[in-house]
């Protein structure tokens, strides 16, 4: 919805479909003529890697292109690694040295000569006069949009499971919107917090360090605490995940 309403404002749209991605664009392109389609580039799974390459194949089959871009979704563009991904280190703390930081663990810093890291190309602004096209056969009708349960049931889950999820903190309409608005919101309440300076259960992270051990002050820099518990209150890894926020900003 936060991505609609964003490209609403440009004067395009979003259209919703459901599918298979080589299933939905051959069908798409039967509908509209031939289509150039932009993806950002799975880098590791081969499941979603796979999908990629069935997309393609369907695609050139009806006389259209899939472009895969790297995209900002990683926090390294992969022309800066200062190694080949098959000699990637196996484990974070090497990763962290390898590129740059001085411990990953525990502070931001970073050495002379760490690996860039790109910022996001700038998010357009301003308006795109578009007649509006009519939505595509298959897309999601908006009233289905804006109603959770509608679209939750539309995805094939149980009534149960629907309630269960919308009632959970942070999973409902309200306190669980989602999109770039929402993950920004978190983001900065998150910054504005103050490190936390108390004890208890800095040692019960499953983590090389406390948190603390090394620092002049004994605070939590990073808030581990928070950060490590599957109920806590940042949650902002779905966002990025969902590419609504990325880790270069």
């Amino acid at each position: 919805r936060d991505l609609r309403r964003g490209l609403k404002e440009l004067g395009t749209e979003l259209w919703l479909l459901q599918g298979k991605p080589e299933e939905v664009f051959p069908g798409l392109a039967a509908q509209h003529g031939g289509l150039d389609v932009i993806c950002l580039r799975e880098p590791v799974s081969p499941e979603w890697t796979d999908v990629e390459d069935a997309t393609e194949a369907a695609l050139k089959a009806s006389g259209s292109s899939l472009t895969r871009l790297w995209g900002a979704m990683s926090l390294y563009h992969e022309e800066d690694l200062p190694f080949k991904p098959s000699e990637t280190p196996g484990s974070y703390a090497g990763l962290g040295y390898a590129l740059g930081w001085d411990d990953i663990w525990l502070n931001g810093k970073r050495v002379e000569g760490a690996a860039p890291i790109r910022r996001p190309i700038p998010a357009p602004t301003g308006a795109w006069p578009q007649p509006h096209a009519q939505g595509p056969q298959g897309a999601w009708e908006q009233s289905v949009l804006d109603d959770d349960q509608q679209a939750l049931a539309r995805l094939g889950f149980s009534a149960e499971e629907v309630s269960a999820a919308l009632s959970v903190p942070y999973g409902g309409p309200e306190d669980g919107r989602a999109g770039e608005t929402a993950a920004w919101e978190r983001f900065r309440a998150w910054m504005a917090e103050e490190p936390d300076s108390e004890q208890a259960g800095f040692n019960d992270l499953d983590l090389p360090c406390s948190g603390t051990q090394n620092s002049a002050d004994g605070v939590d820099p990073f808030q581990w605490k928070n950060l490590s518990r599957p109920n806590g209150w940042l949650q902002l890894s779905k966002y990025l995940a969902c590419g609504c926020i990325t880790p270069r900003e």
